[in-house]
């Protein structure tokens, strides 16, 4: 890992974090090794940033708290939210134009398959502690429950970022009628594409081995659509399983 540039960490629905007995999965765990190796090369002025997508959104916050009360179920699946921008200055958004933040705040461009969320009364206890820890960018409230749900947030002390958004889905998975492909949709989930790439750019890793790419970090199986595509002429993404992918220059 000291030679890629940053790690995605996006797992599916196929990818079981909690096992039926409250305990961590082994999926999980060996996310949680990953996480440690990001933290150790930050701390040794290694930049290196991890993107939580989607279900690695909520990987993330369970690696930080180590509690599983985090999770609650959620009924917002297949469906495209309008996300709650709150009033913080978000590094991810910070080369939008003030037009197109304003559209992404009254349009629903987040696109969701969520089982389980982070609701924000179960985030703000788990980092009662510590409650800067990691900014709120966004929220959403399209559970049938009436709950909320953080959906973007980003660390303070490591460059963790994490988003439940499918943001890889607009522009390259035509798989689902309920994906949306309008131009705003697409626009969105490139403004985040593109920050991952920014944020792999400030990486001083250079990549020179193909070994690093046959080494199962975290262990599945199936075929994955990623950002891949998006951000391919300044980065290569290698796809190591549907829940890794490794980003070098």
């Amino acid at each position: 890992m000291s030679e890629l540039n940053g790690v995605a960490i996006v797992g599916s629905g196929d990818v079981k974090l909690i096992n039926e007995d409250g305990t961590f999965s082994t999926y999980l765990k060996q996310a949680f090794n990953v996480l440690d190796y990001a933290k150790i090369l930050n701390d040794m002025q290694s930049y290196f940033p991890v993107f939580g997508l989607s279900r690695g959104h909520l990987v993330v916050h369970l690696y930080e708290t180590k509690n599983s009360a985090i999770l609650v179920p959620s009924t917002a699946e297949h469906v495209t939210e309008t996300p709650n921008f709150l009033d913080v200055s978000s590094k991810m958004f910070n080369l939008t134009t003030e037009d197109n933040l304003s559209k992404y705040k009254s349009s629903p461009v987040g696109w969701n398959v969520r089982a389980s969320c982070i609701t924000e009364e179960a985030f703000a206890e788990a980092y009662s502690s510590d409650p800067s820890k990691y900014m709120v960018v966004t929220t959403s409230s399209s559970d049938a429950e009436g709950q909320t749900c953080v959906t973007i947030t980003e660390g303070r002390d490591y460059p963790f970022y994490t988003i439940q958004y499918h943001v890889e889905a607009a522009n390259y998975d035509f798989s689902d009628a309920s994906i949306p492909h309008d131009s705003l949709t697409r626009l969105f989930a490139e403004d985040v594409q593109f920050f991952f790439a920014r944020e792999s750019r400030n990486s001083i890793h250079y990549y020179n081995s193909y070994i690093h790419v046959t080494y199962e970090y975290i262990w599945n199986s199936k075929h994955l659509y990623t950002i891949a595509n998006a951000i391919a002429d300044s980065f290569t993404l290698h796809n190591i399983d549907q829940s890794t992918t490794l980003i070098s220059k």
